[in-house]
């Protein structure tokens, strides 16, 4: 069986719902926070998706390739 996940485009919007699971962790790096993700957004192509009640960010850096960010629960 194939799951096509579709990741979302971060937008303004989002930012209660990337917060909601960031504030969870006790984490100590910025690349979760809503702030560095909508900064980069453009350049990064920054998307993310919820599976099974988990966050899982998507980052597309040019010349470097798609890169997933640990999913946040």
């Amino acid at each position: 069986m194939i799951v096509i996940i579709n990741f979302k485009c971060l937008s303004i919007d989002d930012k209660d719902i990337i917060e909601k699971y960031v504030d969870k962790e006790n984490l100590e790096s910025y690349e979760y926070l809503f702030s560095s993700l909508y900064m980069w957004r453009k350049l990064n192509n920054v998307k993310y998706a919820l599976i099974n009640d988990a966050l899982v960010i998507e980052k597309n850096e040019e010349g470097k390739g798609t890169f997933y960010a640990q999913p946040l629960k």
